[in-house]
């Protein structure tokens, strides 16, 4: 498959035969998260306001297209080879259906049947390696009484992406305002770089994938959940475990065997009226992904209501009162306190997570944690985000052993019982979502069986607690009557607070 110059470039050893002077491109590829310029921090009117006001505000981090990129397919891969070319260097933004006429911006504005996001999609999972998708964050946006379509891209830490352009697999970068291929040595430069991060720490293995092949069993479907919040998903776990749904946050930067944690309370003594602003702080000062990315759950006793975005949990927050009345006469568990809230975002330095419990009206329960990829060479944004939330962490607690699981099974189908689901309050646009029965629900001997080695207890035992599992739904299209959805994959790990919280990012086919 990657019989290409690239392929043998893009294996760290073999590019010893590099001449290029390495120190003519010392900022070709900035070598971490805090590069200058975030686009993707920058609000849509912001950068179509600057784009307005001076036609060559396009560079290598910052694109606008009109809508005719989308109408074939061919335009739509272009689409994907300017983002991976934005992600190999350092990331960067594109706005679609806007452009320049006649002196001013002409706005093709999307309506809400159109839906180029799920084709952008099956287009990067099928051209690009590793996926595209994991790294881009792709929504629609109301902005001066237009709908434009937003496409965010992280830059990569681990692996250039390639895509496959006529057949061969190769590496863009972007040039100004254009892109072009990557040189050997510009690869090779890339690889030293990481290689120097990796000798930073200890060394690291990502731990772990299986590929699996089984078949799941339904659950049963007496519950008493269907019409609690109007089909927001619902799950069910055990009375002593959290589990949280993001998304796209588990690369292969951050499955290592090997990880650095930093852990505090919550800061404030006012509990969840908190959580907005711990979230702004992350996205101001770590690159926090509060978009569709992070997920988080309200939980009382078994019983979870599910959700994406900041947006919907602020909406969520505002009525909290009536959730925790729903959830309370659903669980058949009796529960003296306040509702668990808990949410995991990815953040530019890995992942960070939070859960809270009130257990009297002045006390609050809290964790507050960051899970790095690997030591920072420079911690002035984490500092600064400590600062300004108002607390201080501990210092660097290195975690070794098994800490992130992946299990992909392509033949793993059909998953049970699925319903399409929204995952946010009210009629926010996003991605298609289904529920289904959790595979792994009571981890069954066939789950067992199919593993090389067996995973530790305690995090089987969270993964089984879990009754039905949200999927985000890649690939293919939405066709009446068709129902077959298969697993793409399912990453989790654990963190331990006041309850073990499960963080889980799961994708699934449909067929």
């Amino acid at each position: 498959m990657f019989g290409t110059r690239f392929e043998r470039a893009l294996t760290h050893q073999g590019l010893t035969n590099s001449r290029a002077d390495l120190r003519s491109l010392p900022n070709l590829i900035p070598s971490g998260p805090n590069h200058a310029y975030m686009t993707t921090q920058r609000d849509t009117e912001d950068l179509l306001t600057e784009f307005a006001e001076n036609p060559g505000a396009e560079h290598s981090r910052l694109e606008f297209k009109s809508k005719e990129i989308l109408q074939t397919t061919g335009q739509k891969k272009k689409v994907v080879r300017i983002l991976s070319a934005m992600a190999n260097q350092a990331g960067g933004t594109m706005i679609i259906g806007v452009r320049h006429q006649d002196g001013g911006l002409l706005y093709q504005t999307f309506s809400p049947d159109d839906e180029p996001r799920q084709e952008l999609t099956h287009i990067a999972q099928q051209y690009t390696s590793p996926q595209l998708q994991n790294f881009w964050d792709i929504s629609f946006e109301e902005c001066m009484g237009h709908r434009v379509l937003r496409i965010d891209v992280d830059q990569v830490q681990q692996r250039l992406i390639q895509v496959d352009y006529d057949g061969e697999y190769q590496v863009w970068i972007r040039d100004e305002d254009g892109m072009r291929e990557m040189t050997s040595g510009e690869i090779d430069q890339f690889y030293q770089r990481r290689a120097q991060r990796e000798e930073a720490v200890p060394s690291s293995l990502v731990e772990r994938t299986e590929h699996l092949n089984f078949t799941p069993e339904p659950l049963s479907s007496d519950d008493n959940r269907s019409n609690l919040f109007e089909r927001r998903a619902t799950i069910r776990t055990n009375d002593t475990h959290t589990a949280v749904f993001g998304f796209g946050f588990f690369h292969d930067y951050i499955r290592k065997s090997h990880t650095v944690r930093l852990r505090t309370q919550f800061p404030g003594q006012t509990g969840y009226a908190d959580i907005p602003d711990v979230l702004e702080a992350a996205e101001e000062h770590l690159g926090g992904k509060i978009g569709r990315q992070f997920g988080y759950s309200i939980r009382v006793a078994d019983i979870h209501l599910i959700g994406r975005a900041s947006e919907s949990l602020y909406t969520d927050l505002g009525r909290l009162d009536d959730i925790y009345t729903r959830l309370d006469d659903a669980t058949e568990r009796g529960w003296n306190y306040g509702p668990v809230i808990a949410g995991v975002l990815p953040v530019d330095y890995g992942l960070l997570w939070f859960e809270l419990q009130r257990e009297t009206e002045s006390f609050t329960r809290s964790n507050l944690g960051l899970i790095l990829q690997d030591l920072p060479f420079d911690d002035s944004p984490l500092k600064e985000f400590y600062d300004e939330i108002g607390t201080s962490p501990p210092v660097y607690d290195h975690r070794h052993g098994l800490q992130f699981v992946t299990f992909q099974g392509s033949q793993v189908e059909p998953l049970q019982n699925p319903t399409l689901t929204p995952l946010t309050e009210g009629d926010l646009p996003g991605p298609l979502y289904i529920t289904a029965d959790n595979p792994f629900s009571n981890w069954p001997e066939t789950v067992q069986s199919e593993l090389e080695d067996p995973i530790p207890d305690h995090l089987t035992r969270g993964l089984g607690a879990i009754d039905r599992v949200p999927f985000q739904v890649s690939g293919g299209y939405l066709n009446e009557g068709e129902d077959r959805f298969a697993l793409n994959y399912l990453h989790f790990t654990q963190a331990q607070g006041i309850h073990p919280t499960l963080l889980v990012d799961a994708v699934c086919w449909q067929r």
